[in-house]
């Protein structure tokens, strides 16, 4: 019983960690997407805003364009040396070395290409730097909006020259880069040990009580009965044709009580037949263990005999 405790116990802990490392997963994908709605809203209205104003385009003003707030505003969310989640948002043309895609971000890219209707994607990969990565992707678009600056090489205003390379050539539809987060798997892998280790000293405690309590239980109603029907079993073994077993309640034990007694009942009708027989016939039973010269003698043998049934069964008695 308590091996067989023991390995449930195991497995539901087992199943325990990984229900909770993907609920934490999921969880955490779900935070990134949402700041990354937070932000992607934000720089929708920092757009509208501009354009509403009237504001004219410039090394000063060319940061408050929607992708270039931003990959700025993801830039101010990284804390370096810290593993946390961090957002980028990258693009094949950039001339900033940090904003330029790593291999995930390229293979994700040429999905988002050969697949367009695929909304986002969760990639794993190991970094030298930071460890294990979720890394949790989503594309950008090229709208309508953005061929203002960068549709005709004549069109190109010079502050987006000057920071993109090529600045111009885009069509509507077409994948500009994606957003990149990434979820260090250690930061998963703490929190899922902080909450496993929480609930399984609570489980733990409640299965030692179960142990407790189901031991208690097996001894009352299982152990203790099976431990008297084989004393009665010995005990009918050794000549007590008047031992009997009390039948409590109606389960498997008690049926096997019921039957032992009715072999004892059984055996003592047998053996009150063969001695009735022994009388009319005025013959008894004996046996003679030769090794031990001990035998044992019917009550019968005793009476033809006149000798006192408390006296030793022998050859010389």
């Amino acid at each position: 019983m308590g091996l067989a405790m023991s390995i449930g116990f195991l497995a539901i802990q087992a199943y325990r960690y990984y229900a909770s490392r993907t609920d934490i997963v999921e969880s955490v994908i779900i935070e990134a997407h949402t700041l990354w709605t937070v932000l992607t809203a934000t720089g929708e209205v920092y757009r509208q805003l501009i354009q509403d104003a009237e504001l004219p385009l410039s090394d000063k003003t060319l940061g408050l364009l929607p992708i270039h707030a931003l990959a700025r505003l993801a830039e101010a969310l990284r804390v370096p040396g810290q593993a946390q989640v961090q957002l980028r948002v990258v693009s094949r043309d950039s001339r900033h070395s940090d904003r330029r895609p790593d291999a995930v971000e390229l293979d994700a890219m040429a999905h988002f290409e050969k697949h367009p209707e695929t909304p986002e994607l969760l990639r794993s990969s190991n970094d030298p730097a930071a460890g294990r990565l979720y890394y949790h992707l989503q594309p950008i678009w090229t709208e309508t909006s953005c061929l203002v600056c960068h549709g005709s090489p004549e069109d190109v205003p010079a502050a987006i020259a000057r920071s993109f390379a090529p600045a111009s050539g885009y069509s509507a539809g077409a994948l500009h880069g994606v957003t990149s987060i990434k979820i260090p798997v250690a930061d998963i892998e703490r929190r899922v040990n902080a909450g496993f280790m929480r609930g399984l000293v609570s489980h733990a405690l409640v299965f030692f009580a179960l142990f407790i309590v189901g031991g208690i239980l097996l001894q009352v109603f299982v152990i203790a009965r099976v431990r008297r029907i084989r004393a009665g079993t010995l005990a009918l073994a050794a000549g007590d044709s008047a031992a009997r077993l009390a039948v409590e309640g109606r389960d498997e034990i008690s049926d096997l009580a019921t039957s032992f007694n009715r072999m004892a009942d059984s055996i003592a009708l047998r053996d009150q037949r063969l001695k009735n027989a022994q009388a009319d016939a005025q013959i008894g039973l004996w046996t003679l263990d030769a090794r031990t010269m001990s035998g044992h003698w019917s009550e019968e043998v005793y009476r033809l005999l006149d000798i006192p049934p408390a006296a030793p069964a022998g050859p010389h008695t």
